[in-house]
């Protein structure tokens, strides 16, 4: 409005209305945050009540809140408006032990076969067990790509916040908005607030995206995001995988907030490009151009700004009964006097509850049971990650540990690199893709008052199936070291790069062994790396014709040598991996030499270092001889 030479300006939420002196009226479209471009874009009607009618573009079910769901539909004689737009999948109740059906457990074969039943008369898509697509719904979703940036994303699960990782709005909702949704593809929701979560620097050693968004939650309590959207950014965030972010946006429900999400990057676009569901080829094209323009804009406006350094974050495990009652590794459990009044009844109950005592500290807490999955931690990338340490190391005795796959995608990828094998030849039970141990809603369950180390996202009581068995959450790599030593470590002590290798040295004279003498070129037409270490050294120790050299390696005193001794710059020349796999394969476990090793420091399986920081005669030896027995701290 404008009177005389008066200029009024109006903010109405989304909009800065102007008016010039002169009485030119202009828009100013003021700077959105990506919650608030997805909410406008999906905006049906406003309702009386100051809600918004909001239309939902995904839609993901289940086999636990959706049959009363399709019950309502048919009592009410409605069908499923959009049944393009639904998704099924079965997760909380199929056991991950075996799937021969009927399941041994009877309600759980009615709720499969219910599923079933609804999909197929209201035309729904379902991934069931037989598709070979079949997971945890917050992770078939996105390796599906069915999960897009900038869209509006709704399941019947808490935990729908994980979609956000990808840049959309995503939800959980109960049974009755699950009705909603299927018979008119919207649902009522109240706008939300949005606090921008800044996580800047870089994470230490042993640090993960678990213990992120544990810290974020401890800090800003489990009430903190009560109507609020969680925007995560930042160089931290920025910088990690597209799965690291699912994890973060996943448990945004456990701090309070109803949505989490992070701004979609190049990374999420190579994420999603070439899935099932993801647009091709020109509508690819266009579909690019419309997910950059759904990012925050620079120069946004926040309801609130949270900043943390990541510097501070250190591997974290939760001691209560919720996930906000956490410490680092290295922390004592806080005396409930020392905590906010509000937290103190709460705190009291989860010592009483857990068998704790305050100033007590985790490290060293005797477990029972191991649990690797859930929709927090049960990627590849989580599974990956967990098995460089795992690799030739033994679950502790007595430790009931049990890994199971987020989807039968990940469990296919996982066999193809060899990661099942890992996990059991550690001693791991390696199960069917499912919800599994996170909720114990199928036979995966504590008995008892068990401990459980879990790489899952609730530590209620009663959670993992047995009313008084006992949570206690922490990042992948965390539960690995909790599993191999019987107790809660920390994986940065465990997994340490120091190993000490005891052995006979043999010799191998001379400086610049490239990786040419290490392994000829013509040895490595191969598809494994088996067998290399046949032909270690092959054109050093034998003649053209084959003839003996009466290399060191072949003579019988060094028959059992464990650590090769050589010059300077050994392993240099060619960065292939088929170098050190030779050694490897032939039985060494370490190299030392004056000067680079090259090549050599690639393989995870060896230990190199230059030979005079780290080579002692053992106890009562004399000076260092070739074939004398060494005791070695190597640091990798």
């Amino acid at each position: 409005h404008m009177k005389g030479n008066l200029v009024v300006a109006l903010v109405v939420r989304v909009k800065l209305i102007c008016v010039s002196s002169e009485g030119e009226l202009f828009w100013n479209l003021m700077k959105k945050t990506l919650f608030q471009k997805v909410w406008d874009r999906h905006t049906v009607a406003q309702l009386p009540d100051g809600s918004t009618q909001l239309f939902i573009r995904t839609h993901l079910i289940h086999e636990v809140t959706s049959p009363q769901a399709f019950g309502m539909l048919r009592d009410l004689g409605l069908k499923v408006a959009f049944p393009d737009r639904t998704f099924a999948t079965v997760d909380h109740i199929v056991p991950t032990d075996q799937r021969v059906e009927p399941f041994r457990d009877s309600l759980a074969d009615a709720m499969i076969k219910e599923l079933r039943k609804n999909c197929s008369e209201f035309g729904v898509t379902f991934f069931d067990i037989a598709s070979g697509k079949q997971g945890i719904v917050h992770i078939v979703g996105p390796e599906q790509g069915i999960t897009q940036p900038g869209t509006t994303i709704a399941c019947g699960d808490s935990h729908t916040s994980t979609h956000g990782a990808f840049g959309a709005v995503a939800f959980g909702i109960g049974t009755s908005q699950v009705r909603d949704v299927l018979a008119t593809q919207t649902m009522a929701l109240s706008p939300l607030k949005v606090r921008k979560i800044e996580v800047r620097g870089k994470l230490g050693p042993g640090v993960y995206a678990k213990d992120i968004i544990l810290h974020i939650i401890r800090t800003l309590g489990v009430n903190g995001g009560t109507g609020y959207a969680y925007e995560y950014a930042g160089p931290t965030i920025e910088g990690l995988s597209i799965e690291e972010r699912m994890t973060i946006c996943n448990m945004s429900i456990e701090g309070g907030a109803r949505v989490g999400y992070v701004n979609p990057d190049e990374k999420t676009f190579d994420y999603l490009k070439g899935r099932p569901y993801c647009p091709k080829g020109k509508d690819w094209d266009a579909a690019l151009v419309e997910w950059r323009k759904v990012a925050s804009d620079p120069d946004a406006v926040y309801d609130d700004v949270k900043v943390f350094e990541a510097a501070d974050i250190r591997p974290t495990v939760t001691w209560g009964i919720n996930p906000g009652q956490g410490i680092f590794i290295d922390e004592s459990i806080p005396s409930p006097e020392q905590l906010p009044e509000a937290d103190r009844s709460s705190a009291k109950e989860a010592l009483e509850f857990m068998k704790f005592k305050a100033g007590q500290k985790l490290a060293g807490q005797k477990i029972q049971v191991a649990f690797f999955g859930s929709c927090t931690n049960a990627r590849v990338s989580d599974f990956v990650e967990a098995s460089k340490f795992l690799k030739g190391r033994k679950v502790a005795p007595g430790i009931r540990a049990i890994a199971v796959p987020g989807s039968q995608g990940v469990s296919k990828i996982c066999a193809e690199m060899g990661i099942d094998k890992i996990f059991r030849e550690a001693g791991f039970d390696w199960r069917e893709a499912g919800c599994s141990m996170c909720l114990g809603m199928n036979p995966d369950q504590l008995v008892g008052d068990e401990i459980c180390a879990s790489s899952s996202n609730r530590n209620f009581k009663g959670r993992q199936g047995s009313p008084t068995g006992r949570t206690l959450l922490m990042s992948p790599v965390m539960v690995a070291a909790a599993a191999v030593t019987g107790e809660v470590s920390d994986a940065r002590k465990v997994f340490s790069p120091i190993r000490k290798v005891s052995g006979r040295a043999v010799p191998v004279e001379g400086d610049d062994i490239d990786t040419d003498r290490i392994i000829p070129a013509r040895y490595m037409r191969c598809v494994t790396f088996d067998g290399l270490g046949e032909f270690l050294f092959r054109d050093i120790r034998q003649t053209p014709d084959g003839q003996s050299k009466n290399h060191p390696i072949d003579q019988p005193k060094f028959q059992g040598a464990t650590i090769l001794v050589s010059g300077m710059n050994f392993g240099c020349g060619s960065s292939r991996e088929h170098a050190p796999q030779a050694i490897v394969r032939a039985g060494f476990k370490a190299v030392i030499a004056k000067s680079s090793l090259g090549t050599a420091r690639h393989s995870d399986s060896l230990v190199c270092r230059p030979k005079k920081r780290i080579c002692r005669p053992s106890p009562g030896s004399s000076a260092p001889s070739p074939g004398r027995r060494w005791r070695s701290t190597l640091k990798n």
